[in-house]
């Protein structure tokens, strides 16, 4: 078991990765599954071999580290012990918590209108109260570029290290990527977007996603 932002490359890249799939996911029909921690963003935590919990690691004679990596405490709060996770010594937890993990924690993610937790938050938020998550969902791809529609709605995914043009306009409901700038009609690599169109099978030439007259960011909360 690896955390997603790891299983995608780890790193920013690695998380830039996984927020873009998770709006997939949430748009994708039926339920959506979180693992704890992937709401956060984490990446897997380095666990010593003489710290190794997982029987995998003795089953394989100490060649697969196994999953310990992301079964460690999860970061509740940087500012206690443990990260909020248990107040006993740090090495009586049943496996140790990662330091890098403080800026990540759920307290710091929950005031921070750009984290991986709020996009989650939104995404969810989305799909319990927008009508468009009741019609079917259709899907195309090329040139590493995935367009899926439901309704008004169309989710629009760049899966390249590109940027890629992008001809659709409409007001954005929800961006992937908040440590980029977004220029008009590009769409960053690794990103996904949104959008609410009015006419899901419009396609019109020189029309932007992210022109001013043309766009705005709506909060759905």
């Amino acid at each position: 078991m690896l955390f997603r932002s790891t299983r995608l490359g780890g790193g920013a890249e690695g998380v830039a990765a996984a927020r873009a799939l998770t709006m997939v996911t949430a748009f994708l029909p039926g339920s959506m599954y979180i693992y704890q921690g992937d709401e956060l963003g984490l990446q897997d935590c380095p666990v010593p071999p003489e710290a190794r919990r997982d029987p995998i690691w003795r089953r394989s004679g100490f060649t697969n580290p196994g999953r310990d990596a992301a079964r460690v405490p999860m970061p509740w709060d940087s500012m206690q012990t443990n990260f909020g996770f248990s107040t006993a010594a740090a090495n009586d937890l049943w496996l140790p918590i990662s330091p890098d993990w403080r800026p990540t924690s759920a307290a710091a993610q929950i005031r921070d209108p750009a984290s991986t937790w709020t996009l989650y938050q939104r995404m969810l938020s989305l799909r319990r109260r927008h009508p468009g998550w009741r019609e079917p969902c259709s899907m195309r791809a090329r040139h590493g570029q995935w367009e899926l529609t439901r309704g008004s709605l169309r989710l629009v995914v760049n899966t390249t290290d590109e940027p890629a043009p992008v001809l659709h306009y409409g007001t954005v409901l929800a961006r992937s990527r908040m440590d980029v700038p977004w220029e008009p009609g590009v769409l960053p690599p690794r990103a996904a977007v949104l959008l609410e169109t009015s006419d899901p099978e419009s396609q019109v030439e020189g029309e932007t996603l992210f022109g001013v007259s043309r766009s705005h960011i709506v909060d759905p909360h």
